[in-house]
């Protein structure tokens, strides 16, 4: 039973019974209090005569004001209900929501009641695991870059101004929140206070990063930077160093080397959460991360590897969004069980695919709108970054065999909530839940309703199937190898279980067209892979011939793994037309138009698959190329330094800047980009040597090119490397014997990079009797005559 905190008579509340102080700080109390609805909230009292004079006390009052205005807007906030002040009795207050019980949860006694700050938390736990650490990390992070984006500061965090509701951290004792330009007083805790005083962003971080040092060492705050004694026997440990570098950045000395606002140190904690160790960044790479994410989503072939941040160079202006225009955001996932992420995220999915086939809407690609998940952005500014009308959002609550859908349609100018609706059913009417929340969501914007032809009525024979599809489609976003494979397991089990799913079939299809993208395979190995993605989009064909993702990539396959060129633009171009809202679909045209050298056209769809996915990273490349291509040189480079910029391990990032560069003699920026990738990408992976020995090529520095592809040459073989992009660069280097065996072994292998456009033209092969029989192959000889028919520019020059 917890004590009553001695102290003065109850002020009278309106409305409000204060039953128990349940804590208290140098300006105000704060008190367990019961409504007249009956349900429990805190209520703090801050009162006058603890201030010197009325100003920090005014002060304090505008701060709090001001952080009602994003408390219930900004997720991740602690709810504040209510600001009401008696200035003849000498006091403010407010009511705020009430912190989980420590004991009970979510269930009030009031004669027992104990708060669950994350100082009791700690306290219970000892150590706080890892992952529940991060969690609360990313939770805190999310509030407190909410009130940064402001300009407000908290300027008291610590465990004991840290709440847990309903399992969610949430900063908590917000009397302190203040503007940043009246954050003039020395306010705080000692010990959370970095050495530079309180009263910014930078200090809020620290305050931050000392917190989760406690919560995840389980040791206090002034034994930083030591770690747990028993560190190496702890299950956690992996997880636990890299938060600890996080913690370390966010807790330095120096305030220039420190993360210097909450949404840098936010992005991190996400990356960490995702699977991604967080890279050592500058101050200014930081400030640049905090307000544009980097996750790993969507994506296809070898260059592309989606990364989800904004564009550092983006499409056209959006203006004013067309009005039939949508983005489906992430459904909030409410469930006790943190694990049932998946399922909230795949509810949100499944309704933005059925939404993504309705004629004359705009629907904002998943890359995009699940950018600002778990990030404390405004509706208005979501929809202005993704150029729509009206936003989509929810939440999902999951127990047993219940399920509690809650969806709601907002216009975004003016917060307007168009449409609402809560769904209880049992987990086997989930899939006409999903139809039903469909159907209401687009009576409400007025538009075309879903004809039947293009309605996936594919449904799952069994409960146990779609559990295994949403596990796997998670994994599948995230774009990693282990990743990939476990999803391809899942989705094998899901099929199996259910042979008549398409979405598994389809989900199958995709994790295995993209595991040669992410895990090191042998040409062989990529080949099976590859087929078997094959099989498994023309599955999905059969069970739903309309299938716009199926096709695409059913096209894609066919164009640049089979060398069957007109087939896969004719697949593309039918894909195009069942799915007009899908950015995947359009990427994949882009590329493979680009291939056939209908490069005007390949950029107006690249184009267009950018506006649709407008937060997608992956454009500023693939434009990037198309740019290259029409030797439109200077915005090739432009646009591949944005990328570098944002993603400097990804080695597709680096290929238009180097060719743009080295096509347009600009030589010294050629070898400054390649100095940047051999900084950045590791020399195992084979592509990256056959890329600085063409730039080496273009350079005319032939004698430096030769041993970077005796290197290549020795990954080729054992499959680490293309034998075709190999032979085309002996052919340059003019050592025809190498070139011969390493071209008939790449037809042998049907490699695809036999048929890459960015690095030869198919003239060039003509002029020479070592690769000209390659053009009485059919597939190359398809490739050619497109191309010469296209009017592709060349290179080499002849």
């Amino acid at each position: 039973m917890s004590a009553d905190l001695p102290g003065p008579t109850p002020p009278a509340i309106p409305d409000y019974e204060l039953l128990r102080r349940i804590g208290q700080g140098s300006y105000g109390d704060v008190w367990l209090a019961r409504g007249i609805t009956g349900l429990y909230r805190a209520v703090k009292v801050v009162w006058r005569d603890r201030f010197e004079t009325a100003e920090p006390f005014e002060r304090e009052f505008r701060g709090l004001r001001d952080f009602a205005a994003i408390s219930l807007k900004a997720k991740g906030q602690m709810a504040l209900l209510h600001i009401g002040r008696n200035d003849s009795a000498g006091f403010f207050y407010y009511v705020m929501e009430l912190a989980d019980d420590a004991n009970t949860g979510r269930t009030f006694d009031p004669a027992t009641y104990v708060p669950l700050t994350l100082k009791e938390w700690r306290k219970r736990k000892g150590r706080v695991p890892a992952a529940e650490a991060l969690s609360a990390g990313v939770e805190l992070a999310a509030a407190l870059a909410a009130l940064h984006a402001s300009g407000l500061l908290h300027r008291d965090i610590k465990p004991s101004n840290a709440i847990l509701v309903n399992g969610q951290a949430k900063l908590a004792d917000i009397g302190l929140v203040a503007a940043a330009h009246e954050a003039r007083t020395f306010i705080g805790t000692v010990g959370y206070v970095p050495p530079e005083g309180p009263g910014s962003p930078a200090a809020d971080v620290f305050a931050l990063g000392c917190v989760l040092y406690e919560l995840a060492t389980g040791l206090n705050r002034d034994e930083f930077p030591k770690l747990p004694a028993e560190l190496g026997r702890l299950p956690d440990q992996k997880l636990l160093l890299a938060l600890n570098a996080i913690i370390l950045r966010a807790c330095d000395a120096d305030p220039r080397r420190r993360y210097p606002a909450a949404g840098a140190v936010l992005a991190d904690l996400l990356a960490l959460q995702a699977g991604v160790a967080p890279r050592r960044r500058t101050a200014a790479s930081l400030a640049m991360v905090g307000a544009a994410l980097v996750l790993a989503a969507g994506g296809f072939g070898f260059w592309w590897k989606v990364h989800s941040a904004p564009p550092a160079a983006g499409p056209a202006d959006h203006g004013v969004a067309a009005e039939k225009s949508v983005a489906v955001l992430a459904f909030a996932n409410l469930s006790d069980d943190k694990e049932q992420e998946y399922f909230s995220d795949g509810i949100s999915e499944e309704l933005l695919n059925a939404l993504s086939r309705v004629p004359g809407l705009k629907v904002s690609a998943r890359t995009s709108a699940f950018h600002f998940k778990g990030k404390d952005t405004s509706l208005p500014e979501i929809a202005k970054q993704l150029g729509v009308a009206y936003v989509v959002e929810g939440s999902v609550r999951k127990a047993g065999n219940r399920v509690r859908i809650a969806a709601q349609l907002i216009k975004a100018a003016d917060g307007f909530q168009v449409w609402s609706e809560t769904f209880d059913r049992e987990l086997r009417d989930i899939f006409a839940v999903q139809d039903e929340i469909t159907q209401n969501i687009l009576a409400a914007v007025k538009v075309q309703l879903l004809s039947e032809r293009n309605r996936s009525r594919s449904v799952p024979t069994n409960l146990e199937a779609y559990d295994l599809y949403l596990r796997a489609q998670v994994l599948l976003a995230a774009r990693t190898e282990s990743g990939l494979r476990e999803a391809i397991r899942l989705y094998e089990s899901a099929v199996a279980s259910a042979p008549d799913y398409a979405p598994a079939w389809l989900g199958l299809a995709w994790a295995r067209a993209l595991l040669p993208s992410y895990a090191a395979l042998s040409g062989r190995e990529e080949q099976e892979i590859s087929g078997q993605a094959k099989l498994a989009a023309q599955r999905t064909l059969e069970l739903e011939p309309e299938n716009a993702s199926a096709l695409a990539l059913l096209g894609w396959v066919h164009a640049w793994l089979d060398w069957r060129m007109a087939d896969g633009l004719a697949e593309l171009e039918r894909a195009a037309e069942l799915a007009p809202n899908s950015a995947e679909v359009f990427n994949l045209q882009g590329d493979i138009l680009r291939m056939a050298g209908e490069l005007d056209r390949a950029l107006e769809v690249k184009q267009h698959a950018w506006q649709l996915d407008p937060l997608g990273v992956v454009y500023n490349f693939d434009v990037a190329y198309v740019r290259l291509m029409r030797r439109d040189f200077d915005q090739a480079i432009a646009l591949g330094e944005a990328t570098v910029r944002v993603w400097p391990q990804n080695l597709d990032a680096y290929v238009p800047v180097i060719f743009a560069a080295g096509r347009s003699g600009r030589f010294d920026l050629m070898r400054r980009t390649v100095e940047a990738l051999r900084r950045n990408v590791p020399a195992s992976e084979g592509r990256r040597l056959l890329v600085e020995a063409s730039a080496a090529i273009m350079d005319h520095r032939i004698d430096e090119a030769k041993p970077l592809l005796a290197q290549a040459a020795a990954l080729a073989e054992k499959g680490k490397a293309s034998p075709a992009y190999l032979g085309y660069c002996y052919l340059l280097v003019g050592d025809t014997k190498q070139a011969d065996a390493w071209l008939q072994r790449a037809l042998a292998l049907h490699d695809p990079y036999i048929n890459w456009d960015v690095f030869i033209d198919y003239d060039v092969l003509a002029a020479n009797p070592v690769s000209r029989p390659l053009l009485d192959v059919p597939g190359i000889r398809e490739m050619y005559e497109l191309r010469r028919r296209n009017n592709r520019p060349v290179w080499p020059p002849r």
